[in-house]
C-alpha cells in the first residue's frame, strides 16, 4: 500500500520503471534490446533525413 502512495506523490522515474517491469514481466534484457533497435531506427532515420537536405 506505502508503494503506491509513493508512486501517487513521489513518481521518479524509478518507481515508474519499477511498476513497468512489474506490469509488463519484459527481461530487463529484452527491455535492453527493444531500446538498442529504437536507437538504430532512429539514427538510421536522421541520417537519411540528413542526407535529403544536402540534396
Amino acid at each position: 500500500m506505502e508503494k503506491t502512495i509513493d508512486k501517487k506523490i513521489d513518481g521518479t522515474s524509478a518507481l515508474a520503471e519499477e511498476r513497468f517491469f512489474a506490469e509488463t514481466q519484459m527481461p530487463i534484457q529484452e527491455y535492453i534490446n527493444l531500446a538498442k533497435a529504437k536507437l538504430l531506427k532512429f539514427e538510421e532515420d536522421y541520417k537519411n533525413y540528413q542526407l535529403r537536405g544536402k540534396q
